[in-house]
């Protein structure tokens, strides 16, 4: 979220070296709406001062859940 932030805040930031690649991993198997509707979910939820702790359990449930799960 932190480039959520510069951005809410006016901040710009410059990287030249080296260029940057973005992963397609995250589109790989999740249809597009969900993903945006993911992310617009923690926008929202992120404004009004939700912890990131919470953010990051509603952003990735599968590994909130295996965090969550007894070990044998």
């Amino acid at each position: 979220m932190e480039d959520y932030d510069f951005v809410r805040r006016g901040e710009t930031v410059r990287i030249d070296e080296p260029p940057l690649v973005a992963s397609s991993r995250k589109f790989a198997h999740r249809p597009a709406a969900r993903i945006v509707g993911g992310w617009l979910k923690i926008h929202a939820l992120y404004h009004p001062g939700v912890s990131p702790e919470r953010l990051a359990r509603i952003y990735y449930p599968e590994q909130a859940a295996a965090a969550s799960t007894p070990r044998s």
